[in-house]
């Protein structure tokens, strides 16, 4: 009885600290587009976060349309306009559906989303 006592103590202990290191959750591979009015400048960055607990940031220039593939757990981004006029709208895309968007018309106007 004391044996078990002392087993079951030391797994008590020791599981949740084994398991505070681990990630039950998995990498899945995101698309983020940036769209809207044809041949509309922008800037921005975004941020993946993978499951191996780092967070990989990036700072893109370019104008519409333009597509981004990242694999991770979560991504944010923020992305503005360098134009006066015209549409920006963003979307982060997994598996086909679009699960964040955001758009502006505002003169030099920025949108910002992320997964949850």
């Amino acid at each position: 009885m004391k044996r078990l006592i002392a087993v079951c103590l030391i797994l008590a202990l020791v599981l949740p600290l084994a398991l505070a290191g681990c990630s039950f959750t998995r990498d899945r591979d995101y698309a983020i587009q940036v769209v809207g009015s044809q041949d509309l400048g922008f800037t921005g960055s975004y941020t993946v976060y993978t499951s191996k607990g780092q967070a990989e940031s990036r700072s893109v220039d370019g104008s519409v349309p333009a597509e981004y593939k990242v694999t991770g757990t979560a991504v944010s981004c923020i992305f503005q306009k360098t134009d006066k006029e015209g549409l920006l709208h963003v979307v982060i895309i997994e598996g086909g559906e679009i699960i964040a968007s955001s758009e502006t018309t505002a003169a030099y106007g920025g949108v910002s989303l992320a997964t949850k």
